[in-house]
């Protein structure tokens, strides 16, 4: 694959224009310079695959083997040349600019993987399963060539209990099955060739007698033993089907070690190391939870028919061991260690509504600011002292919610059919995160923002002729500044924290079929006319911010992410 890009770039003249006396002003050129750029990148990517597979069927013993061999190798090249000062833009060639402004540049890459892959499967009388997978990878560019390798077994088992004859008495049961599973897989995200020595070369120079001459950095300390990260999965799990297919479920029970996750060493080099530490399998994090789904369909009569398949998934993440610097304060512990420690917690100061009056700021009992609050003026968030200890410092901090990421996540498919009327509809939701209020969503006027309509109507509104006193009854958010925030409403707290369980129509479709006989008429084979929404509501715990955020939204919502869109189609389809 060859690309080739040329850009040219002209000055152009600024323009202001006056609203007012419907006049235009010259400001001046911008991009000043003329210049032309040409890059030209070659690639050349391979990926063999072949594939071997054997069956055999003998009595009521069934095998099937499959062997992979697969390899992957991908290489790049690409220059760059650029010149300014053209002497006309009509020539967009490098030769039309000035040779003395002329810039070049190159890079390289190249990387290659092989995978080997065998896989065995056997059952007996289709009751009772199993089946076992091996591999092998190898990364060219990521691992030293004695750690190059990984090796991954997988292994499952399945029991077919509805072909038991203990279970031939539940008319009722359909199939039942019981899935056991053991496997790992391995992950190379880490930089290229860190188990060698490299070096930076840097566009900026030095100068030596007079002389200019490149700067070369390394790029830290290489390790030669850095290897593949290990993903071991634990899997339990039982399906059923009921009365023909009426009742459904599928039910699993989950536990994932991932070991040797990269990172640096900080708990045994201290931090005076002279020398960027190297990526290492130091690393060990632990995942546990559940998955359910569970069907429902009937059909009522000729005409009628519905379906319910509901869906709910609870995991959560903890560090089993982590390289960091070896806490012994017990509140160092409690707020900084993550081995231990699950990844999805958020830690910051409590709070307890806002300072109203200059009396509830003399009322305190602790230092709040750490200037013996004479920073604090009304309309600024109070704090709770949580060691009281009379002063407000980082030991008053907590777990005050989750992460960003939902612990808990749940679905539900809703569908009816009524002779040519059919209707569809899907619910998703999720809890147990976090979201977090920021910038110019937090304070008004932060970096020249716009402020949004629930900042005028319950922010602290100081009164013209008393500005120590509020005259806004529904006042629940701090005082405005004219930068933004203040120091002390600025704190990572639970104020700013909000719950981001929701549930959303995600999508709804309604669809009416023209009969056989009007289709026919019309010549065609079939002629649909339908209707559909997207994103048409939520419920949702945002408060104030309901109308202005989504929980669907990035973590910290400060108000400059494209919300998420609302549609509505009609339309028809037509099958000639």
């Amino acid at each position: 694959l060859n690309t080739s890009i040329k850009s040219l770039r002209k000055p152009y003249t600024v323009w202001d224009y006056n609203y007012d006396t419907d006049t235009y002003t010259d400001l001046g050129i911008a991009s000043s310079r003329s210049s032309i750029t040409e890059n030209y990148a070659k690639s050349i990517q391979i990926y063999p695959l072949l594939t071997l597979e054997y069956k055999k069927k003998i009595g009521n013993h069934s095998l099937d083997a499959l062997a992979l061999v697969e390899t992957i190798d991908y290489s790049n090249e690409a220059i760059e040349a650029r010149r300014y000062d053209l002497v006309t833009t009509d020539i967009p060639y490098l030769s039309a600019g000035n040779q003395n402004t002329q810039e070049n540049g190159s890079s390289a890459s190249e990387s290659g993987r092989k995978s080997y892959v065998g896989r065995l499967n056997y059952n007996y009388k289709n009751k009772y399963f199993l089946e076992g997978t091996m591999r092998a990878d190898a990364t060219g560019e990521k691992f030293s060539p004695d750690s190059r390798w990984g090796y991954f077994p997988s292994v499952s088992a399945s029991w077919k209990l509805s072909e038991e004859n203990f279970l031939n008495n539940f008319y009722a049961l359909n199939n039942l099955k019981l899935r056991l599973s053991y496997s790992q897989t391995g992950l190379d995200n880490v930089g290229d060739f860190r188990y060698v020595t490299g070096y930076n070369i840097l566009d900026s120079l030095y100068l030596i007698d007079g002389s200019a001459g490149q700067i070369i950095r390394t790029n830290g300390l290489p390790n030669p033993n850095v290897t593949w990260l290990d993903n071991t999965l634990y899997n339990v799990g039982l399906d059923g089907v009921f009365w023909n297919g009426k009742l459904g479920f599928e039910f699993d029970v989950f536990y994932r070690l991932t070991e040797g996750i990269f990172g640096t060493n900080q708990r045994d080099i201290p931090s005076t190391f002279g020398g960027t530490l190297p990526q290492e399998n130091i690393n060990n994090r632990a995942d546990r939870g559940f998955d359910l789904v569970i069907n429902h369909r009937n059909q009522i009569g000729e005409d009628f028919s519905y379906d319910v398949s509901a869906n709910v998934g609870w995991a959560r993440q903890k560090w089993v061991d982590f390289s960091e610097t070896e806490y012994t304060d017990p509140d160092d512990i409690r707020l900084k260690q993550k081995e231990g420690n699950y990844t999805n917690r958020n830690i910051g100061y409590l709070s307890d509504g806002l300072l109203m009056t200059q009396g509830d700021i003399d009322a305190l009992t602790f230092d709040q600011d750490g200037d013996g609050n004479s920073t604090l003026v009304p309309g600024d968030i109070r704090y709770i002292d949580l060691n009281k200890d009379g002063v407000l410092d980082e030991r008053d901090r907590a777990d005050i919610g989750y992460g960003s990421i939902p612990d808990i996540s749940f679905g539900l498919n809703l569908g009816v059919s009524y002779k040519n009327f059919s209707l569809s509809t899907l619910f998703q939701g999720a809890s147990l995160f976090s979201m977090e209020i920021g910038g110019g969503a937090r304070g008004a006027f932060s970096n020249g923002s716009t402020p949004y309509d629930y900042q005028y109507e319950y922010s602290w509104r100081p009164d013209y002729d008393n500005p120590n006193v509020n005259v806004n009854p529904n006042a629940i958010l701090p005082r405005i500044t004219n930068t933004g925030t203040s120091t002390n409403n600025s704190k990572s707290s639970d104020f700013w924290l909000l719950d981001g369980t929701y549930l959303r129509l995600k999508s709804i479709n309604l669809n009416y079929s023209l009969g056989k006989d009007l289709i026919d008429k019309l010549g065609f084979s079939s002629f649909d006319i339908y209707a559909s929404g997207s994103n048409l509501f939520s419920f949702n715990k945002l408060g104030i911010y309901k109308n202005t955020f989504d929980p669907e939204g990035p973590a910290n919502q400060d108000g400059v992410t494209y919300p998420i869109m609302k549609t509505l189609t009609l339309g028809f389809k037509v099958t000639l």
